[in-house]
């Protein structure tokens, strides 16, 4: 799993401390996480400049900051993404219910400490999943959810299909070319929800791609793709075949491209 977080903290020491704390609780968690840290309302938004949806899962917005404070930054992220969560840090208790016209997901008053991130991404996870786009699975006599988002990739073996996740590999007595139809066509669900859906809550750029004979990978767990292997966000390498560099590269920077990275 990984997560990409923006902190907006114009005190260099309280932002150096937020990142420290939610890099740690990736660490005690087994998740990746990516933590960009912005001084000021304006830089976030001279990088947001162009992009089509807000490249981040999460957002942690101190709510008094130089000329633009996190309200009236939040009311601009709104008009361009409804989905992404966002978390206001405050040192005034008062100010607590001023942000649920923008959807706030939390509050938390500083200092933030350890604690108060391990509680807050906790409720973050728990929220994230219950959005999330899954398929059901039947596996050792039982239906799995799985989400998508936590599959890796998807291995032909013999007559068995091994569906390889961020904690298990789960292995199905089916046909390789079936269960791959049925996580490409749940991956297609979410794109449409982000395009057609209410706020588009939820939804991500998922899509399976064949990298190799009988095997496809989730494209967003794609960090880096080399001539022969790529290598997915944990480390993991997988071989590509010369027939599959072209599709493979074209849907890594699709993916890409639609959450804001190119």
């Amino acid at each position: 799993m990984s997560i990409r977080i923006a902190c907006l903290e114009d005190e260099t020491p309280q932002a150096e401390a937020l990142k420290e704390n939610l890099l740690s609780f990736g660490d005690e968690n087994n998740i990746k996480l990516r933590v960009d840290l912005y001084l000021s309302a304006e830089q976030f938004l001279f990088e947001l400049d162009g992009k089509e949806q807000v490249p981040y899962d999460l957002l942690l917005l101190d709510i008094s900051m130089g000329e633009m404070d996190g309200f009236s930054l939040a009311e601009k992220i709104r008009e361009k993404d409804k989905s992404v969560r966002l978390a206001f840090l405050t040192s005034d208790p008062s100010r607590v219910f001023d942000g649920y016209e923008v959807g706030a997901f939390r509050y938390l008053l500083k200092p933030v400490t350890k604690e108060k991130i391990a509680e807050m991404m906790a409720a973050f996870l728990v929220d994230r999943e219950e959005d999330e786009a899954y398929v059901l699975l039947e596996s050792g006599g039982e239906n799995v959810k799985v989400l998508l988002s936590a599959v890796k990739y998807i291995e032909a073996d013999g007559h068995y299909v091994d569906v390889v996740t961020d904690t298990e590999t789960l292995r199905l007595h089916r046909n390789y070319r079936d269960v791959l139809t049925q996580f490409i066509s749940a991956g297609r669900k979410t794109e449409t929800e982000s395009a057609g859906g209410a706020d588009g809550s939820g939804a991500e750029n998922i899509a399976f791609v064949e990298c190799h004979r009988g095997m496809s990978v989730n494209i967003s767990r794609v960090d880096s793709i080399g001539k022969e292997e790529l290598c997915l966000d944990d480390g993991t390498r997988l071989p590509v075949s010369r027939g599959c560099v072209k599709q493979v590269n074209s849907a890594f920077i699709e993916a890409n491209r639609k959450e804001g990275m190119f």
